[in-house]
């Protein structure tokens, strides 16, 4: 349960973290000023990526044939794009996005991702049975399943950094923990309804750091 008053505190320094950040200009909402300069990227790349896609124009015929998946490949490798790990910076094979690779050379994994992803993106089965099929064939890739989940639809699901949410949580008062969490609970918090700010988190640490005021995460309702 969140506590109205704590959170509250948390906001209000949010609110004199921003002018310091920002050559004095208050917060006024998430698509302005600093706050827009850290978080902006996040719908531009979306945008993007919806537009390969294209999925409005997917076909049943086209489910097992590749198409589909060289579309998710190319909506995640797309250069601003920092939601997702495609580059193997830890070495050989260690992007999030191996398998969507792997399945080009694998007919049964392309046909059941492809499947999957039009189920998805088409409406035409249940998110949440889908984000099950979906974990299972993708072998547990959470900031894959979120970045998908977050093109489907960003008013209801958000990528997270875990261990900023999970400082922020406590900050709150919140017993939750999403980091290494393999759950319902976890499905439950790594999929933020509304709009999170990880760059602001990290800013929150530097304040903490420095024993200034600090800033939380806030829902925005538009």
């Amino acid at each position: 349960m969140l506590d109205r008053s704590r959170f509250n505190e948390e906001f209000e320094w949010f609110r004199r973290l921003i002018p310091r950040r920002d050559e004095g200009r208050a917060f006024t909402s998430f698509d302005e000023g600093v706050v827009e300069r850290w978080e902006g990227y996040k719908p531009r790349v979306r945008r993007r990526a919806r537009d390969i896609l294209a999925f409005s124009a997917w076909t049943e015929a086209e489910i097992g044939s590749g198409m589909i998946l060289q579309r998710m490949i190319d909506a995640v490798e797309i250069e601003e794009n920092n939601l997702v790990t495609w580059q193997d910076r830890r070495g050989p094979g260690s992007s999030d996005h191996r398998v969507l690779l792997d399945a080009r050379r694998d007919a049964n994994l392309r046909l059941e991702l492809e499947r999957r992803l039009f189920d998805l993106f088409r409406g035409v089965a249940d998110e949440g049975a889908t984000f099950g099929l979906l974990k299972d064939a993708l072998g547990a890739k959470y900031p894959l399943l979120a970045y998908i989940f977050f093109l489907k639809d960003m008013r209801r699901f958000m990528p997270i950094r875990p261990t900023f949410f999970d400082s922020a949580f406590r900050d709150l008062g919140i017993d939750l923990v999403t980091a290494r969490k393999d759950s319902d609970r976890y499905r439950s918090s790594n999929f933020i309804e509304g709009r999170a700010c990880s760059s602001s988190r990290r800013e929150i640490h530097r304040e903490r750091a420095r024993g200034r005021p600090s800033a939380t995460w806030s829902p925005s309702r538009r």
